[in-house]
């Protein structure tokens, strides 16, 4: 797909947004795939009613660590810090203790030999 067929599709949505930002990311001689984002029931923080049986505090907690992560990627830039649970690519699994793949993998399958 080239730049202008991106763009194409991209205007048929008639999203100006999305369209600025395919014009801002596209590269030439990359392979780029259509994919869809669908965020539905957004809503104003002050607008929200919270259920009788939400944690508050923990709620309370989450926008803070949110505001903060915010903070640091305006001073040192996205990607400064990261949560636990996006990872930086470095650390490994290890599997030194993996368990064998009976299931998948012949060489796994135990042998039993009788005398």
């Amino acid at each position: 797909m080239d730049k202008n067929e991106l763009i194409r599709r991209v205007s048929l949505m008639e999203d100006r947004y999305a369209l600025e930002g395919c014009r801002n990311l596209f590269r030439e001689g990359y392979g780029y795939k259509k994919a869809g984002v669908v965020i539905t029931k957004l809503v104003q923080e002050e607008g929200f009613s919270h259920s009788l049986f939400s944690d508050m505090t923990a709620l309370e907690k989450e926008s803070k660590l949110s505001s903060s992560i915010d903070s640091i990627h305006k001073a040192f830039g996205r990607g400064a810090v990261l949560l636990g649970s996006q990872g930086n690519g470095e650390i490994k699994m290890s599997r030194e203790h993996q368990s064998p793949h009976y299931t998948t993998l012949w060489s796994d399958i135990p042998t039993v030999s009788v005398r």
